[in-house]
C-alpha cells in the first residue's frame, strides 16, 4: 500500500510523466497549485487531459499531481553530473591502444 511522504513533498519522473506528491497537514486544506506556461503567465493547475495534468488525492494525507511531459507545462532541462571519480580519462580496453 502506498504511502504519504515523510517530508513536504516528493517527486518522481516516469518514462512519460512526473508526479509531484505533496505531504498535507491532517485538516489542512489543498493548496491551489499552479504553473507558468511559456509565455509567463500563470495558470491553476486542475484535472485537464489536454494539457495533461491530473491533480488526485494520494496516499495518507496526500495529494499528487501528474504531468505529462508532452503537455503543457513540463518544459525539458537537462542537467549532466559527473561524480569525482569520473574526472580521469578511462583507460582503453585490453588490446586496444590509446592513440
Amino acid at each position: 500500500k502506498p504511502e504519504a511522504p515523510d517530508y513536504p513533498g516528493e517527486l518522481h519522473c516516469g518514462l512519460r510523466s512526473l508526479q509531484f506528491t505533496i505531504n498535507l497537514s491532517q485538516g489542512t486544506a489543498a493548496p491551489t497549485l499552479i504553473a507558468w506556461d511559456n509565455h509567463g503567465l500563470p495558470h491553476r493547475l486542475q484535472n485537464d487531459s489536454g494539457c495533461g495534468t491530473w491533480i488526485r488525492e494520494g496516499p495518507g494525507s496526500s495529494m499528487v499531481l501528474e504531468a505529462s511531459y508532452s503537455g503543457c507545462y513540463v518544459t525539458e532541462w537537462v542537467r549532466t553530473t559527473q561524480s569525482p571519480g569520473m574526472l580521469q580519462t578511462p583507460a582503453p580496453p585490453s588490446g586496444v591502444t590509446a592513440q
